[in-house]
């Protein structure tokens, strides 16, 4: 038994991404009385789906095949109202069990009811348009080993892919039933239920793709104006809790930016005067730091204002070296440093010329202007001027000068 149980162990070890969580693992696998604690605590546990479901006739039921592969307990779905197909088709599936609640417009809320009817002592909590990427495992024995790590609460979060997006989040989904509940309007989070501070939350590898972030559903839910709204009450009920501000989507931000109100807000949750500073020293660290650096630099770019942008990134990139964003966001402001270079002097060489008389420059050179002009499509080019740049180039003739503008833009 404990040759097989060891096994499961080593499938979930590559899963997660703290090496100092895995380095106590690995230790335990050493000890077998730590081992036989660990094998008792699996057998005794339970953890358990459950899911809040509203209109996923099309989803739900793909869904729950997919979770089933990973050895739970139970599958709790709660429907909230569904008016399609949703709830026959969950009376089809055997291992289900399916329970009613009327809806209300608050998410923490909402999955701690739901969580009311399963006797787990963990859940995995799955969204109705969630599915696994991940190879099916066993979950429970993840859970286990953790428990017998850390000795404190935790959570355990998976990486949550969307659709045509670069991008992931990290939302916890598996936590305990008995100790921690969610808190928030929407992008809610975990807390112990005694100390009311947030859980601990450990990083794993476990993939999952939110075909929620699908266009057509999130028009069909009206995803955008519901979080922005959730979010912006949040934001009054939470003043200084950090979340709600790095949760903001590009959306809301650019409300708050028309509003004159953004730069103030993130200021509030990224500086200890609550004003821009450069200085280290000066930054607020905390479990969103990131998230806040990520969204502030990007808006300082939107806004051209490179040099604030530049010296909080050699701030993010010091903390944060790694961090993909930051790496892009700094080459992305050398390119259009290189562009704004290049404008300025081709605007200054170009300018006598320009305001030269044609015919004469016609007349020395025994050329038409055509040349000048490929010269002002690339400054235009350059300037993101797209439309124009191409309709000079049309008007252009010289088969030599169109080679040298399909080679500037690489069209050979």
């Amino acid at each position: 038994m404990i040759d097989e149980f060891l096994k499961e162990i080593n499938k979930v070890i590559p899963l997660i991404k703290n090496n100092v969580i895995v380095d106590k693992i690995k230790e335990i696998k050493k000890s077998e009385t730590i081992l036989l604690n660990c094998l008792e605590y699996y057998q005794r546990t339970t953890l358990g789906l459950v899911m809040i479901v509203k209109n996923q006739e099309d989803l739900v039921s793909d869904v729950l095949k997919t979770a089933k592969s990973f050895n739970l307990d139970s599958y709790v779905v709660v429907d909230t109202g569904s008016s399609d197909k949703t709830v026959e088709n969950l009376l089809e599936l055997n291992f289900v069990r399916t329970e009613y609640l009327h809806w209300e417009e608050n998410y923490g809320l909402m999955r701690n009811r739901a969580a009311e009817f399963s006797s787990m002592d963990w859940v995995l909590t799955l969204d109705s348009d969630e599915v696994f990427l991940t190879e099916p495992l066993d979950l429970k024995v993840l859970v286990s080993v953790l428990y017998i790590v850390l000795e404190k609460p935790f959570a355990i979060n998976f990486e949550q892919h969307y659709n045509k997006s670069s991008k992931y989040g990290i939302p916890d989904r598996i936590y305990s039933r008995k100790t921690e509940n969610f808190v928030g309007l929407v992008h809610e989070e975990l807390r112990n239920k005694e100390t009311k501070e947030a859980v601990m939350s450990i990083d794993t590898r476990i993939q999952i793709i939110n075909k929620g972030s699908e266009t057509k559903q999130v028009i069909k839910f009206d995803k955008e104006e519901r979080y922005e709204n959730l979010l912006f009450q949040m934001i009054e009920i939470e003043p200084d809790n950090p979340r709600w501000v790095a949760f903001l989507s590009n959306r809301a931000i650019e409300a708050l930016i028309i509003n004159g109100q953004y730069e103030k807000l993130i200021c509030k949750h990224l500086f200890i005067t609550n004003k821009y500073s450069k200085r280290i020293g000066n930054l607020k660290i905390h479990k969103y730091t990131k998230m806040l650096l990520e969204k502030y630099i990007s808006y300082l770019i939107l806004w051209k204002n490179y040099d604030k942008a530049n010296e909080l990134l050699k701030v993010g990139l010091l903390l944060y070296p790694n961090n993909m964003a930051f790496i892009f966001f700094k080459g992305m402001i050398q390119i259009e440093s290189v562009k704004d270079l290049s404008k300025t002097y081709l605007i200054r060489d170009l300018k006598k010329y320009i305001e030269s008389d044609k015919q004469t420059l016609c007349d020395s050179s025994y050329r038409d202007t055509s040349s000048l002009e490929l010269i002002i499509a690339e400054l235009n080019e350059l300037a993101g001027k797209k439309k124009v740049a191409k309709k000079i180039i049309t008007e252009i003739n010289d088969d030599n000068l169109k080679y040298f503008w399909d080679q500037w833009n690489d069209n050979l």
